[in-house]
C-alpha cells in the first residue's frame, strides 16, 4: 500500500495499492483541494519525492523527463503541422515540404487531416517549389 501527501496544501493526501493509482488519487485529491468541479479537463501534474530509496527516486526522474519529452514533442508536432500549413499554403508540394520538415508525404497528409479537424484550413498544392 502506498501513501502520498501534497507538501504544499495541508491535509491533502491519499493512498492507494499501486504508484499509478495514487498518483491519480492524488490528482483527484488537489483538483477537489482546489474547488475545480471538472475532473476530466483538469490536468494536475504530480511529482513523487522518496527520501531513503534512491532507486526508486531514479526511477521518478525518468518519469519525470518522459513526461517532459511527451510535453515537448506534443509541442514539435503542433509546430510541425502549422509550418506545413504555411509551406503548403505558400505553394510548397506535399512531397517539398515533406522534405523540408524531414518527414514523409504521408505525415504531411496527416498533419493536413489534423489540422482540418481543428478548424484550421489546410490547402493542398498541387505543384509548387520549395
Amino acid at each position: 500500500m502506498w501513501l502520498g501527501e501534497i507538501q504544499d496544501l495541508a491535509g491533502v493526501h491519499a493512498y492507494a495499492r499501486t504508484l499509478t493509482r495514487l498518483r491519480q488519487e492524488l490528482a483527484v485529491a488537489v483538483i477537489l483541494f482546489n474547488g475545480l468541479d471538472d475532473l476530466d479537463d483538469t490536468e494536475v501534474e504530480i511529482e513523487f519525492q522518496v527520501a531513503d530509496d534512491s532507486l526508486l527516486t531514479q526511477a521518478f526522474e525518468i518519469a519525470q523527463r518522459r513526461h517532459q519529452l511527451r510535453h515537448a514533442e506534443e509541442a514539435v508536432v503542433a509546430e510541425t503541422a502549422s509550418v506545413a500549413r504555411s509551406l503548403i499554403d505558400a505553394g510548397w508540394s506535399v512531397r517539398d515540404t515533406a522534405g523540408a520538415l524531414d518527414i514523409t508525404a504521408a505525415r504531411v497528409s496527416q498533419l493536413a487531416k489534423l489540422t482540418d479537424l481543428i478548424g484550421v484550413p489546410f490547402r493542398r498544392a498541387r505543384t509548387g517549389s520549395g
